[in-house]
């Protein structure tokens, strides 16, 4: 479609992609945090708990890149999780400008009460979409994403 083609009045918010995903985003965080709120973490903290187990210890900037966020939001992140003992973050000794993130115990803890809560959540959508059709649309999602870096 050119934009000497577009007709104002013929815009729909309905229609836009971008304002889909962003009611759909703002939908599902909700859906788990709700769920994430006995064990008192956000969906955002489970993440990167999650990563961290997976993955840690790692700089803050391979932690960025893992997570897909920027350095900005990430330590914005980060600032409750090491408040409350659930990571920790240590210079490296040989260079004191870098540091390095892990998982503590107290945050294996707190990721195995939240594993369960979280895993309900998810299984409530994989059932209700359907694993096919579920890895159908992380296909269309991983496409989307492509299209809109492209752009």
């Amino acid at each position: 479609m050119s934009e000497q083609s577009l007709d104002p009045s013929k815009i729909s918010p309905d229609l836009c992609v971008a304002n889909n995903f962003r009611k759909i985003a703002r939908t599902l965080v909700q859906t788990y945090e709700e769920a994430l709120k006995p064990a008192g973490i956000t969906i955002a903290q489970f993440s990167t708990l999650g990563t961290l187990n997976g993955a840690g210890p790692l700089t803050i900037q391979q932690l960025a890149e893992a997570m897909e966020i920027d350095r900005t939001t990430l330590a914005r992140n980060l600032k409750p999780l090491t408040r409350s003992g659930l990571i920790e973050v240590v210079e490296n000794p040989k260079d004191r400008r870098v540091k390095f993130v892990n998982i503590s115990q107290l945050g294996l803890l707190k990721l195995q009460e939240a594993a369960p809560l979280w895993a309900s959540v998810q299984e409530h959508f994989v059932t209700g979409i359907g694993q096919n059709e579920l890895s159908h649309m992380m296909g269309t999602f991983a496409h989307i994403r492509t299209l809109a870096e492209s752009h």
